[in-house]
């Protein structure tokens, strides 16, 4: 499609409200390095032009960035050349990224939108670190802000989503151009005689965005409010204010209750959050999945409002799925959030001291092991293949306490049950068939440096229970079932 010059027309107030933004909020400081997101459509060349013409006066240093993400061939290709042309034009540092939209989105599970947004702003944090910037500008407009709050009133969004696009995010990304409607926009460039390029995929009914802006947005403003876009403002703005507040909230609660979290998990402390606000608990949940690496557009409502039954719930084994294979579990007195079907909790680097009888967290938050002094069985069951875990005993020694409880170690050796010589616990593990991916969570029992028990699977030789024993110490994994 050909370039666009719009025609002739009055000067609209989009340079008043520009610069208000722009001074009133002091979003862009003097001297500040910005990135300029320039795709080639209206509204991002009528922001790189504002940009410009406030360059000398605020001192600004402009990089102009665009993505080509390969959707639409030749088309494509027109938008990049026509956005480093524009930027030669003004003497602007021009960044170019060639991406695999749909390579990502196959590969990783993703929507193309997804895929595309991701490689986008990879990119931009990438220039940003080249080049020192201090800023990343996008053009969303007052219309975008519009769509987007009818969109996630659609889908059913909480407070956080009807919150809608924010002026400034993540202390580096600024919207300068939120006030402006993509009339004012037009007509700004049509009187300057400035062209711009059209994205023939915005015109496709199968984007839901598209048929908002096409159908829904005009319906509105011509039926029931043609300052719509105004309203939305406003709303917005004060759920915003709301929204940061009750965060400020929930990132005290969070903190409180959270265990461990990184590399794909998040744990919680389940009476932390269970007993709070359900809007705050609610946001911990939705906090709990992002700290996971889980947040993404296929999480909604739904799945948060499950997980906080979860939360709130009886069963201490529930669980559910998550979009991309991620899973919320209930074990005991915790909350897991795992990227991956089958995936454990990192072992936390601790030990636990067990100086007599009691029940003690388990170091990798799996369980409790109860340790209990009793009567000497009489009779031990054998388990067969893959029966575990399993209640063991250990003779009631003088010398037993106080004993450490870790998890396993590089070259741990121990002497099993029945067994003449030590062999390494590796070696153990897969000749009773333990499973690789619950291997680094078994409780060990260690006394001395050397290896007593294994909990839920066997004991030690040197600690077996013989006839003559005064008395035995039962040891108790309670955990879930599930695990093995």
């Amino acid at each position: 499609m050909s370039l666009l010059r719009g025609g002739t027309g009055s000067v609209p107030d989009i340079t008043q409200k520009f610069a208000r933004l722009v001074r009133n909020r002091a979003i862009i400081p003097r001297g500040a390095r910005i990135l300029v997101a320039v795709s080639g459509g209206a509204d991002s060349v009528c922001l790189l032009h504002l940009l410009k013409e406030y360059q000398e006066e605020l001192d600004l240093s402009i990089h102009v960035v665009h993505v080509e993400h390969g959707l639409r061939a030749e088309e494509s290709e027109r938008d990049a050349r026509f956005v480093e042309e524009m930027a030669k034009g003004l003497s602007l540092p021009f960044h170019l990224a060639r991406v695999d939209v749909r390579g990502l989105a196959h590969r990783a599970a993703l929507s193309v939108q997804e895929a595309a947004r991701g490689l986008r702003y990879g990119f931009f944090e990438e220039v940003r670190r080249t080049t020192g910037a201090d800023l990343l500008a996008t053009a969303h407009t007052a219309d975008d802000q519009a769509e987007e709050l009818l969109m996630r009133l659609i889908r059913g969004s909480g407070l956080p989503g009807l919150s809608g696009i924010a002026a400034e995010r993540d202390g580096w990304i600024i919207r300068p151009l939120l006030a402006c409607t993509r009339d004012e926009i037009v007509s700004y460039l049509s009187k300057r005689g400035i062209p711009w390029v059209e994205d023939s995929s915005n015109a496709k009914s199968v984007y839901l965005r598209n048929r908002v802006r096409a159908e829904l947005l005009p319906f509105i403003k011509k039926r029931f409010n043609p300052s719509f876009h105004m309203g939305v403002e406003r709303i917005t703005r004060i759920l915003a204010d709301e929204d940061d507040y009750l965060e400020d909230v929930t990132r005290r609660v969070f903190e409180d209750a959270c265990v461990e979290k990184g590399g794909g998990y998040c744990v919680l402390e389940l009476e932390c959050i269970r007993k709070v606000h359900p809007a705050i608990r609610r946001r911990v949940c939705r906090r709990a999945i992002q700290e996971a690496g889980l947040m993404s557009g296929s999480i909604r409502s739904v799945h948060i409002e499950t997980f906080d039954r979860i939360v709130t719930g009886e069963a201490p084994g529930a669980w559910m799925p998550l979009p991309r294979g991620g899973r919320v579990e209930r074990r005991y007195g915790r909350i897991l959030v795992l990227k991956e079907k089958g995936q454990g909790i990192p072992c936390a680097a601790r030990e636990v001291l067990v100086p007599g009888p009691g029940i003690w967290e388990d170091p990798a938050g799996y369980g409790c092991v109860e340790v209990a002094r009793v009567p000497c069985p009489v009779s031990f069951p054998v388990p067969g293949d893959g029966m575990f875990p399993r209640t063991l005993w250990l003779a009631d020694r003088d010398d037993l306490f106080p004993f450490v409880m870790r998890k396993r170690l590089p070259g741990d050796r121990f002497r099993p049950f029945g067994m003449a010589t030590p062999v390494k616990l590796k070696d153990f593990f897969m000749a009773r068939k333990v499973p690789r991916s619950i291997r680094d969570h078994i409780p060990i029992l260690v006394k001395g440096g050397r290896v007593m028990c294994v909990c839920g699977v066997e004991i030690s030789e040197e600690y077996r229970v013989t006839s003559g024993a005064k008395g035995a110490v039962s040891i108790r994994w309670m955990t879930d079932a599930g695990l093995f």
